[in-house]
């Protein structure tokens, strides 16, 4: 449901998919798939819920799109995560979809959640598949349908514009609203240090400074905003120096 977030926020993805028709198959599989890059995290609802430490499943939510079906079975409330790697999950709805059979060919949505962390780059991808066919030994997959969830870096070069070289010691906050910007209130809070920071909803920190070293054309960067407008103050300046 986004296609920018900032570090912190929850994501809400949906897969729809078809009751297949079964009919004369003694098995059919029917699982979907899928796979987190390194910047978002599995949680259990819209509000961001943690997995448990060691958590092998995460919770789903299965529902028919048209007003007035009713669910023939009882769909799975869980998704199953890899041990062996926590960016994904596997929902098998084989036993769901043969029990569905009066509901043949209606859509069906199943729903999940991910939080954006701070390993997120501009682009995160999370990538979902189908998996099915008759013969459990012999399935078909989708190639991959793709969301991509995009978070960005500000990038900022203090610079001494007599001598054109970089300033270091400039203090900056950054704000998300121009009213909470003149007010000094709701500053977005960061951690980091050495010019490099991301956002943190759980830290206090609310100010970041510039270094005396380039970073690779700037010497501060917030990384982890959606793209948006932002207020940008200078809140202590290099010694010798005045505020912008």
């Amino acid at each position: 449901d986004k296609e920018t977030a900032e570090i912190g926020q929850v994501v809400t993805y949906t897969v729809t998919g078809v009751i297949p028709d079964t009919t004369g198959y003694s098995e059919y599989v029917y699982k979907i798939h899928d796979e987190l890059t390194k910047g978002l995290d599995f949680v259990n609802d819209a509000t961001g819920t943690a997995l448990e430490a060691g958590a092998t499943t995460v919770n789903v939510k299965v529902a028919f799109k048209e007003a007035g079906v009713t669910d023939a079975s009882t769909a799975p409330t869980t998704a199953t995560i890899d041990t062996a790697n926590s960016k994904k999950m596997s929902l098998d709805l084989s036993a769901w979809v043969k029990a569905n059979q009066t509901n043949k060919g209606k859509e069906f949505t199943v729903t999940y959640y991910a939080k954006v962390n701070k390993d997120a780059e501009v682009t995160n991808n999370n990538k979902a598949s189908l998996e099915y066919g008759n013969n459990p030994g012999d399935t078909t997959t989708t190639t991959p349908s793709e969301a991509k969830t995009n978070t960005y870096p500000l990038d900022i070069k203090k610079i001494n514009k007599k001598t054109s070289g970089l300033l270091a010691g400039a203090k900056f906050s950054l704000y998300r609203s121009e009213t909470d910007a003149k007010d000094g209130e709701n500053a977005i809070t960061v951690t980091g240090s050495n010019g490099n920071y991301v956002v943190d909803s759980a830290s206090t920190t609310t100010e970041f400074e510039s270094v005396e070293n380039d970073l690779g054309g700037y010497n501060l960067r917030v990384n982890g905003l959606e793209a948006k407008d932002y207020w940008l103050v200078e809140t202590q300046a290099p010694e010798g120096f005045n505020k912008l």
